[in-house]
């Protein structure tokens, strides 16, 4: 088990990683299963899916904290078990955020990803049934505050779509 001053370490090693690859990126938790989210910094869109980047530039970059620390086999998941997760918000630097946020947060966000795969496919379905949501509409209903304009892509209802109605 990895002890938390090398958590710590290794942490801020990842913030500065990201921040050289021009990446924030959120560790999210929610009942001891971890979301990743990438995004490009800054950026000022009414379209939410257009602040993701790919999730694969997170992984490459926590890679280089693997090499650099010699985690072969040590990843992210094995690092939260180490943190206190009674508190909300556990690292919170430039370019890396790890905390609890609402699960209707981590649905929007999963929801709006542009190119869902079979793991986010996968997440929204076990966020819908961790919040003991049956319809799209219900969906909708939620997550619908966490976009800057009142309607949701159709391509977000798509996604919605294929988890709920699966």
């Amino acid at each position: 088990m990895v002890e938390i001053t090398s958590v710590k370490r290794h942490f801020e090693a990842f913030n500065n990683e990201l921040k050289n690859r021009d990446i924030v990126a959120e560790v999210c938790i929610c009942r001891e299963r971890v979301f990743l989210i990438g995004f490009y910094p800054e950026r000022d869109t009414a379209d939410l899916s257009e602040i993701f980047k790919p999730i694969e530039l997170v992984h490459e970059a926590w890679a280089v904290i693997e090499e650099k620390f010699g985690l072969k086999d040590v990843g992210i998941q094995e690092h939260i078990r180490v943190l206190d997760l009674s508190r909300e918000e556990y690292f919170s630097r430039s370019h890396l955020k790890i905390f609890t946020p609402p699960p209707l947060y981590l649905l929007a966000m999963r929801c709006s990803l542009p190119f869902p795969d079979a793991t986010v496919l996968e997440d929204i379905r076990f966020l819908t049934k961790f919040l003991n949501i049956l319809s799209v509409e219900e969906v909708v209903k939620g997550i619908s505050g966490y976009y800057p304009r009142s309607e949701i892509p159709s391509r977000v209802r798509l996604t919605i779509d294929e988890c709920v109605l699966a």
